[in-house]
């Protein structure tokens, strides 16, 4: 996305469910109505943290933690629901801040989760798996089921896109949560990286929010992701194998679980998988 803002000829902006999402699973579970709480998430996509919570006037952030920690999670058969607070709630209690995605995407992102001492996390890899195969999670992010594809009635759903549209075109304001460059929104995460911050659309364009400084902590953890992403568009740009493997070594879960010699030994595998696609750009 880094390389589009900076080539594309038309507007760019990066969209993620994971924030909208989240929202109304936390209204639903404190038992507000999600229209009467003003949420305010700032990081990196799939690492935003909610560092505001309002409703009607009232700071709520608080309770929502309380909440967040004390919920009895769901039993779904064998599995745990993607949507339980396990591990992010272990992150809420050592950090201090909760993150918006789900627990099968936050064990991504971070050292701690996807080892010997977590086998459970693996099973968000078979609920991954079977979401591709079905064609219900893809028509129920439109708010429709797939018996009624043929006749499909627009509604608007917690993807962003037609909002905007709506927004740029009619000039009515619309607000959501956006990725886009990071042009001093964040001020202690780099200024050539990409964030997500609520943005407001209206018929004058796209206006990112202004955040500040996150928490350290929660800036710290954007980082080393941060590293890997900005490291990667340079080997995508320059054409540079070795800042590829780089990048790969900065990744937080790989470094966790695996040494130098077996990164190597697993981007070499890969590396000539993609050539015999033929999609390797690399030198």
């Amino acid at each position: 996305m880094r390389n589009q803002r900076l080539y594309a000829k038309v507007p760019v902006v990066g969209l993620c469910h994971g924030v909208a999402y989240n929202c109304g699973i936390i209204a639903q579970r404190m038992g507000i109505p999600r229209e009467e709480i003003d949420f305010v998430c700032a990081g990196i996509n799939h690492m935003t943290w909610f560092i505001q919570a309002r409703h009607k006037g009232k700071d709520i952030l608080p309770a929502m933690k309380e909440t967040i920690l004390h919920y009895k999670h769901i039993q779904t058969g064998t599995r745990r629901s993607p949507q339980d607070w396990v591990s992010r709630a272990k992150m809420l209690r050592e950090f201090g801040w909760f993150t918006t995605e789900s627990d099968r995407h936050i064990v991504e992102y971070v050292p701690w989760f996807q080892n010997d001492d977590h086998r459970d996390l693996y099973e968000y890899r078979e609920f991954n798996q079977e979401n591709k195969e079905k064609r219900q999670s893809w028509y129920g992010d439109t708010g429709v089921t797939a018996q009624q594809e043929e006749a499909m009635e627009l509604v608007i759903s917690h993807e962003a896109a037609s909002g905007i549209i709506e927004a740029i075109t009619t000039g009515r304001e619309f607000v959501f949560s956006a990725n886009v460059r990071n042009d001093g929104y964040i001020t202690n995460l780099p200024r050539n990286c990409i964030v997500e911050v609520p943005c407001t659309a209206d018929g004058n364009g796209l206006h990112p929010h202004f955040v500040g400084d996150l928490p350290t902590q929660c800036a710290a953890l954007c980082q080393t992701n941060i590293n890997e992403q900005l490291l990667m568009v340079e080997a995508c740009c320059e054409g540079n194998r070795q800042k590829a493997f780089m990048a790969m070594l900065l990744d937080p879960e790989c470094g966790a679980k695996l040494s130098i010699a077996r990164q190597r030994q697993m981007f070499e595998e890969m590396w000539a998988r993609e050539e015999e696609l033929g999609i390797s750009l690399l030198k």
